[in-house]
């Protein structure tokens, strides 16, 4: 599958012409097998908040051999800014195209061609100046069995994550006195968090003196790098007086001269253009909707009076995710912004354990774009509330917070019927419905609140009469990727009829007004079928739907002669239906041909310890009526023979020789 290096050449000229290209390295998981190839991706935006992302010469590599897909071009991506970040986010079906260089085969239109409407990507991606981040998902699977994750371009972010988690790259805050001696106070903090050292506000001359965040060398379990060491503190505001230690990916405000002020907070301002020591914004961009917030804490408080030790024994985490506009926490008015919270402020001690603890996102609203997040974190719940030893402060150490996203489905019907389903189940087979099926038939909820949800449905022909549904779950942070695999069997439709006629009811020999009523009947594969008399009533009492199952048939003079005794089913009934223990027995003689059916219906109906005989008659007696139809018990058919006199189970293609109750025996040639 090549073409001329001309062609090619202009082609690659064609999709570049009004874009910006960003070289990088594809790092990619397939199959399990990771590799990483050179590669190019190309934006162009346009006017309309939407975007046209070109992936170039995609590859990867799988044991051992380098498969080249091709050029992956997404149109209509959404687009939208925050601060100094452009986000971008896709969900689409696209035809690979071949690559840019006529070195190789492309691979990539042959996926298209396998996947019916293309072959399903999903990209997001975040801009910081002339920095691309990205990641994207191609779901392959139905092509050749196999889904590829991908991430591009800088690796100092991660799409769905918050900068400098893990805490293991640190930079620099200073604060330098104003006046004419100045003095310039240092402290080391996490890329991407901030501390009292890196504050704003009027008070920041009484508080960015202070060293709240230290590195650590003590990690969490199975780690390496560093942790966060953060320590309660002594601020002198013409008196002494405790403050916790907090930490923050906006920025600390030090405007409040006691500690519950709401001048006292931390800010997200992405329209601010203020940096810390490492060049880093004041906020955090963040276009996903995560489910939860996990982290890593070891907690020892130090020094409080008994009151507060008792009232007050918690450190404490806060998360708000928002649309990109200024936030502060704790808040100072009614914020019409957010799009999610999770806090945990009993945060306890740990006995100098590393303990994990996981908060949920409460989401407020489903409207809002998420374009921001802004978490704080403090040794203490209550603001003010810290150890007043400086020798023995609270002492909170923070490692690998993480932002938590799900990718299962918690429920499935299929054609609106539920069956066993478990969310770590992702195969199952023996499922059994009418009809061919179609996607409208498959309904799934899902779990993860940002997840991606994709479905196919394939038929082999060496499986006929079988469906299989697969649903692909992608987590918002496309990590994690889950397929559920449903085997259906497409059983044929039962042939089903409904007549509709007049209803004639005795009771105890007086007969009542004629109504309206229909009679439903379903041929099952064995020749026999279920009748339902449809919300049968009599006088005032609702009985409900009775149905008679497995009746047995014949054939005769091109009628289909049915008769039966048995307890019938009753559904959808009333207080009655109750009384009746969700029975009735019945006995049963009709005839039906073409859109004619005629029955007669006997039941006994027990109403405390007075039994009232009801006698239906539906439908018109026809003239060629089977003989005796008025008495079920003397046209109960008591065998079916062939010409030879063999018993039969059924009639068959021939002659059939009918006998019934009465001693009669009627030919019938089928």
């Amino acid at each position: 599958m090549k073409k001329s290096l001309f062609t090619m050449a202009m082609a690659a000229i064609a999709l570049t012409a009004n874009a910006t290209d960003y070289q990088g390295n594809y790092s990619n998981n397939a199959g399990g097998q990771t590799s990483t190839v050179e590669g190019k991706v190309s934006i162009e935006e346009g006017a309309d908040g939407t975007s046209t992302v070109t992936i170039h010469n995609f590859a990867y590599e799988v044991y051992g051999s380098k498969h080249y897909v091709g050029n992956i071009v997404l149109n209509g991506v959404k687009t939208s800014k925050v601060g100094n970040v452009t986000i971008f986010e896709s969900a689409q079906n696209v035809d690979i195209t071949e690559g840019d260089l006529d070195t190789y085969t492309w691979e990539g239109p042959g996926y298209s061609a396998l996947c019916n409407g293309g072959v399903p990507v999903i990209f997001k991606a975040e801009l910081r100046g002339d920095k691309l981040t990205a990641a994207f998902n191609l779901d392959t699977f139905q092509a050749i069995k196999r889904r590829i994750k991908a991430t591009f371009g800088e690796n100092r972010y991660t799409i769905g994550q918050i900068l400098g988690s893990n805490f293991d790259a640190w930079h620099t805050a200073k604060y330098v006195t104003s006046g004419l001696s100045k003095k310039e106070y240092t402290s080391d903090e996490p890329d991407g968090w901030h501390s009292f050292m890196s504050a704003s506000g009027s008070l920041t001359g009484f508080v960015s003196k202070n060293t709240h965040t230290y590195k650590s060398d003590d990690v969490r379990p199975g780690c390496k790098g560093t942790s966060l060491k953060l320590i309660s503190g002594i601020v002198n505001v013409g008196i002494k007086q405790p403050a916790n230690g907090t930490i923050t990916t906006g920025r600390l405000q030090a405007s409040g001269f006691t500690p519950k002020d709401t001048g006292n907070n931390s800010t997200s301002d992405p329209s601010s253009s203020d940096v810390d020591g490492n060049n880093d914004p004041f906020f955090s961009a963040l276009s996903s909707r995560p489910d939860s917030i996990a982290v890593w804490v070891k907690y020892k408080q130090g020094t409080l009076s008994e009151s507060d030790k008792k009232n007050y024994p918690y450190a404490t985490i806060s998360a708000i995710i928002n649309d990109g506009t200024k936030i502060q926490d704790p808040m100072d008015k009614e914020y019409k912004t957010i799009v999610a919270t999770a806090q945990n402020k009993e945060i306890a001690e740990t006995g100098n354990e590393w303990k994990r603890i996981s908060v949920p996102f409460s989401y407020v609203s489903n409207n809002i774009d998420p374009k921001a997040i802004l978490v704080t974190i403090s040794t203490n719940a209550e603001p003010g509330v810290a150890s007043s030893d400086e020798n023995n402060p609270d002492v909170l150490y923070i490692d690998d917070l993480e932002l938590i996203y799900n990718a299962q489905l918690s429920s499935v019907k299929i054609k609106g019927v539920d069956f066993t389903f478990e969310p770590n189940k992702y195969y199952y087979e023996d499922l059994t419905f009418d009809g061919e099926l179609t996607d409208a038939d498959v309904e799934v909820e899902k779990t993860g609140k940002g997840s991606y949800i994709s479905q196919t449905i394939t038929r082999s022909p060496a499986e006929k009469g079988y469906a299989t549904v697969t649903v692909t779950v992608t987590s918002a942070d496309l990590k994690t990727v889950n397929a559920y695999t449903f085997k259906v069997k497409e059983a044929a439709a039962e042939p089903t009829k409904d007549y509709t006629g007049n209803l004639t009811i005795s009771l105890n020999g007086e007969p009542q007004d004629p109504a309206e009523a229909t009679i439903y009947t379903v041929q099952h594969e064995d020749g026999t079928y279920d009748i339902r008399l449809n919300k049968f009533s009599f006088g005032p009492f609702l009985i409900g739907d009775v149905t008679i199952k497995n009746v047995p048939a014949t054939e005769v003079d091109g009628w289909t002669v049915y008769t039966a005794e048995q307890d019938a089913e009753i559904t959808n009934g009333a207080e009655i239906a109750e009384a009746l223990g969700g029975k009735v027995h019945i006995k049963l003689a009709a005839q039906s041909k073409d859109d004619d059916l005629y029955a007669e219906i006997s039941l006994p109906v027990e109403l405390g310890e007075d039994v009232i005989d009801v006698f239906a008659v539906f439908g018109n007696k026809p003239a060629t009526g089977i003989n005796g139809i008025e008495d079920n018990a003397n046209t109960t058919v008591t065998g079916i023979y062939n010409a030879s006199g063999m018993k039969l189970q059924k009639l068959q293609r021939g002659l059939n020789i009918v006998r019934t109750a009465d001693g009669k025996t009627v030919k019938i040639m089928k």
